[in-house]
Protein backbone atom coordinates (compact mmCIF):
# COMPACT_ATOMS: atom_id res chain seq x y z
CA UNK A 1 0.00 0.00 0.00
CA UNK A 2 1.86 3.30 -0.78
CA UNK A 3 1.88 6.08 1.33
CA UNK A 4 -1.36 8.52 -0.07
CA UNK A 5 -3.80 5.60 0.03
CA UNK A 6 -3.04 5.13 3.56
CA UNK A 7 -3.39 8.57 4.18
CA UNK A 8 -6.51 9.14 2.64
CA UNK A 9 -7.48 5.40 4.27
CA UNK A 10 -6.64 7.04 7.77
CA UNK A 11 -8.23 10.56 6.99
CA UNK A 12 -11.57 8.64 5.99
CA UNK A 13 -11.41 6.68 8.73
CA UNK A 14 -10.96 9.56 11.32
CA UNK A 15 -13.73 11.51 9.45
CA UNK A 16 -16.43 8.46 9.75
CA UNK A 17 -15.88 8.14 13.58
CA UNK A 18 -16.05 12.06 13.98
CA UNK A 19 -19.61 12.52 11.77
CA UNK A 20 -22.04 11.85 14.23
CA UNK A 21 -20.19 14.51 16.44
CA UNK A 22 -19.84 17.33 13.23
CA UNK A 23 -23.65 16.68 12.47
CA UNK A 24 -25.18 17.20 15.67
CA UNK A 25 -23.37 20.62 15.51
CA UNK A 26 -23.87 21.35 12.13
CA UNK A 27 -27.51 23.34 12.52
CA UNK A 28 -25.40 26.08 13.94
CA UNK A 29 -22.06 26.20 12.10
CA UNK A 30 -21.73 27.69 8.81
CA UNK A 31 -18.31 26.36 6.91
CA UNK A 32 -16.06 28.77 6.20
CA UNK A 33 -12.22 28.85 4.11
CA UNK A 34 -9.02 30.55 5.76
CA UNK A 35 -5.42 31.59 4.44
CA UNK A 36 -2.41 31.51 6.89
CA UNK A 37 1.44 31.89 6.97
CA UNK A 38 3.62 30.85 9.81
CA UNK A 39 6.75 31.34 10.60
CA UNK A 40 8.97 28.39 12.85
CA UNK A 41 11.78 26.85 13.85
CA UNK A 42 12.98 23.21 12.90
CA UNK A 43 14.87 20.65 14.06
CA UNK A 44 16.43 18.10 12.71
CA UNK A 45 16.41 14.21 14.25
CA UNK A 46 17.46 13.91 17.75
CA UNK A 47 19.00 17.51 18.36
CA UNK A 48 17.86 19.01 21.59
CA UNK A 49 14.99 21.55 20.57
CA UNK A 50 16.05 24.26 20.87
CA UNK A 51 20.00 23.39 21.89
CA UNK A 52 22.01 26.18 23.79
CA UNK A 53 24.46 26.77 20.53
CA UNK A 54 21.30 27.97 18.31
CA UNK A 55 21.07 31.22 17.65
CA UNK A 56 19.38 33.37 14.56
CA UNK A 57 22.80 32.54 12.44
CA UNK A 58 21.57 28.85 12.26
CA UNK A 59 19.17 29.55 9.60
CA UNK A 60 16.71 27.41 11.13
CA UNK A 61 13.84 29.84 10.56
CA UNK A 62 10.73 28.11 8.31
CA UNK A 63 7.89 29.44 7.09
CA UNK A 64 4.71 27.67 5.98
CA UNK A 65 1.46 29.43 3.73
CA UNK A 66 -1.20 27.46 4.13
CA UNK A 67 -5.11 27.88 2.89
CA UNK A 68 -7.71 25.49 3.66
CA UNK A 69 -11.28 24.86 5.29
CA UNK A 70 -13.37 23.95 8.03
CA UNK A 71 -16.19 21.70 6.14
CA UNK A 72 -17.54 20.89 9.72
CA UNK A 73 -17.28 21.84 13.40
CA UNK A 74 -14.96 18.49 13.37
CA UNK A 75 -14.02 17.91 10.22
CA UNK A 76 -11.59 20.29 7.66
CA UNK A 77 -8.92 19.77 4.69
CA UNK A 78 -5.66 21.78 4.43
CA UNK A 79 -3.11 22.14 1.82
CA UNK A 80 0.15 24.37 2.03
CA UNK A 81 3.73 25.03 1.43
CA UNK A 82 6.25 24.49 3.67
CA UNK A 83 10.29 25.85 3.43
CA UNK A 84 12.19 24.12 5.79
CA UNK A 85 15.28 26.51 5.58
CA UNK A 86 18.62 25.81 5.77
CA UNK A 87 20.28 22.71 7.58
CA UNK A 88 24.44 22.50 8.38
CA UNK A 89 25.57 19.33 8.71
CA UNK A 90 29.28 19.04 9.02
CA UNK A 91 30.53 20.50 6.25
CA UNK A 92 27.38 19.90 4.28
CA UNK A 93 24.63 22.39 3.74
CA UNK A 94 21.07 21.19 3.47
CA UNK A 95 18.02 22.57 1.99
CA UNK A 96 14.28 20.95 1.47
CA UNK A 97 10.92 22.24 0.99
CA UNK A 98 7.38 20.49 0.46
CA UNK A 99 3.90 20.93 -0.90
CA UNK A 100 1.22 19.29 1.96
CA UNK A 101 -2.11 18.02 1.44
CA UNK A 102 -3.98 16.76 5.12
CA UNK A 103 -7.28 15.98 7.07
CA UNK A 104 -7.59 18.23 9.88
CA UNK A 105 -10.13 16.84 13.07
CA UNK A 106 -10.81 19.75 15.18
CA UNK A 107 -12.10 19.94 19.02
CA UNK A 108 -13.99 22.99 19.00
CA UNK A 109 -13.47 25.09 22.06
CA UNK A 110 -16.05 27.84 20.92
CA UNK A 111 -17.50 29.28 17.65
CA UNK A 112 -13.91 29.32 15.72
CA UNK A 113 -11.41 28.38 18.59
CA UNK A 114 -10.27 24.80 18.20
CA UNK A 115 -7.54 22.63 19.00
CA UNK A 116 -6.93 20.02 16.45
CA UNK A 117 -4.62 17.47 14.70
CA UNK A 118 -3.69 16.38 11.65
CA UNK A 119 -2.66 13.87 9.24
CA UNK A 120 -1.55 14.26 5.64
CA UNK A 121 1.08 13.61 3.17
CA UNK A 122 3.98 15.67 2.32
CA UNK A 123 5.63 16.04 -1.36
CA UNK A 124 9.09 17.08 -0.50
CA UNK A 125 12.34 18.43 -2.60
CA UNK A 126 15.96 18.00 -0.42
CA UNK A 127 19.36 19.47 -1.75
CA UNK A 128 22.40 18.84 -0.56
CA UNK A 129 25.78 20.85 -0.59
CA UNK A 130 29.14 19.68 0.23
CA UNK A 131 32.30 21.79 0.92
CA UNK A 132 33.68 21.74 -2.49
CA UNK A 133 30.96 22.74 -4.11
CA UNK A 134 29.30 19.17 -5.53
CA UNK A 135 25.52 19.00 -5.17
CA UNK A 136 22.87 16.07 -4.68
CA UNK A 137 19.25 16.42 -5.07
CA UNK A 138 16.42 14.15 -3.90
CA UNK A 139 12.77 14.13 -3.78
CA UNK A 140 9.88 11.56 -2.32
CA UNK A 141 6.64 11.83 -0.58
CA UNK A 142 5.75 11.25 3.23
CA UNK A 143 3.35 10.84 6.01
CA UNK A 144 3.20 13.87 8.20
CA UNK A 145 1.13 14.46 11.29
CA UNK A 146 0.83 17.47 13.89
CA UNK A 147 -1.30 19.08 16.44
CA UNK A 148 -2.40 22.88 17.39
CA UNK A 149 -4.86 25.36 18.20
CA UNK A 150 -6.33 27.96 16.42
CA UNK A 151 -7.34 31.14 18.88
CA UNK A 152 -9.66 33.81 17.35
CA UNK A 153 -7.73 37.25 17.68
CA UNK A 154 -11.05 39.56 16.46
CA UNK A 155 -14.18 38.70 13.18
CA UNK A 156 -11.22 37.25 10.67
CA UNK A 157 -8.35 36.79 12.26
CA UNK A 158 -6.61 33.47 14.08
CA UNK A 159 -3.88 33.00 16.00
CA UNK A 160 -2.60 29.47 14.51
CA UNK A 161 -0.16 27.46 16.71
CA UNK A 162 1.01 24.16 15.94
CA UNK A 163 3.75 21.45 16.16
CA UNK A 164 4.29 18.68 13.12
CA UNK A 165 6.20 15.82 12.23
CA UNK A 166 7.64 15.58 8.83
CA UNK A 167 9.40 12.56 7.48
CA UNK A 168 11.83 12.97 4.22
CA UNK A 169 13.50 9.46 3.67
CA UNK A 170 15.16 8.77 6.82
CA UNK A 171 15.19 11.75 8.71
CA UNK A 172 12.79 13.23 10.99
CA UNK A 173 11.91 17.06 11.18
CA UNK A 174 10.09 18.84 14.08
CA UNK A 175 8.56 22.03 13.15
CA UNK A 176 7.46 24.65 15.56
CA UNK A 177 5.41 27.31 14.32
CA UNK A 178 3.03 30.50 14.97
CA UNK A 179 1.04 32.02 12.64
CA UNK A 180 -1.89 34.11 11.55
CA UNK A 181 -4.94 33.07 9.62
CA UNK A 182 -7.40 34.90 7.62
CA UNK A 183 -10.60 33.82 7.80
CA UNK A 184 -13.45 34.10 4.82
CA UNK A 185 -17.08 33.17 4.34
CA UNK A 186 -19.46 31.28 7.00
CA UNK A 187 -22.38 33.43 8.48
CA UNK A 188 -19.96 36.61 10.31
CA UNK A 189 -20.70 38.54 7.96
Amino acid sequence: MNMTFKTLLASGLAATLCAPAALAQQADFDPYGYVGADIGYFRVESEEFPDDDDNVDDNRTSYRLRVGGRLTPVIGIEGGYTDFGDYDDGPATYTADGLTLAGVLHIPLGERASVYGKLGELFWDAEAEGPLGGRATTDGEDVFYGVGASLPLGEVVALNLGYERYALDDTDVDLAAVGLDVQFGGSRY
